[in-house]
């Protein structure tokens, strides 16, 4: 409401800027647009359309916050988990391993860094799962991961 109404009185202002006939009027047009939008604002406070009170969120608008908080993190994991699963997939097949499937499985910890837990690799050969464990573990550069067959 306040906005829309500053908005035409701004529209005015500018429309009478140009209408009014000499120079000597300029500073009594802009005294009764400035005065006028005081106004208006002065009045918005009285009325209580305007509040500069912080307010505190309530439970609910609390609750709601930490779901949409929880649903980012729960969509950032699985992004990246995706982003590993397709560079895993990648370098498997760059050295010609076939598999049926990849999944891994990250924690983030509280500075921000990713570890993988786990990489799991389904596939019908062992001898085929060793070979890709060997060049999964040479990727990640981490000889700790755990990566096992399904």
């Amino acid at each position: 409401m306040i906005t829309r109404t500053a908005c035409y009185i701004g529209i005015a202002a500018a429309v009478l800027d140009t209408l009014y006939p000499s120079e000597r009027f300029e500073k009594q047009m802009k005294m009764l647009f400035s005065l006028v939008f005081l106004i208006i604002v002065a009045a918005g406070f009285a009325k209580g359309g305007i509040s500069l009170d912080a307010s505190i969120p309530t439970e609910a608008e609390s609750a709601v916050y930490s779901q949409a908080e929880q649903d980012a993190y729960d969509l950032f994991i699985r992004i990246a988990e995706n982003n590993i699963n397709s560079h895993l997939e990648s370098a498997l097949r760059r050295n010609e391993i076939f598999f049926v499937n990849i999944q891994t499985s990250i924690n983030i910890s509280d500075n921000g860094g990713i570890s993988i837990n786990e990489v799991l690799i389904k596939t019908e050969d062992t001898e085929l799962f060793e070979a890709a464990a060997n060049i999964i573990k040479a990727e990640l550069a981490d000889d700790n991961a755990v990566i096992m067959m399904y």
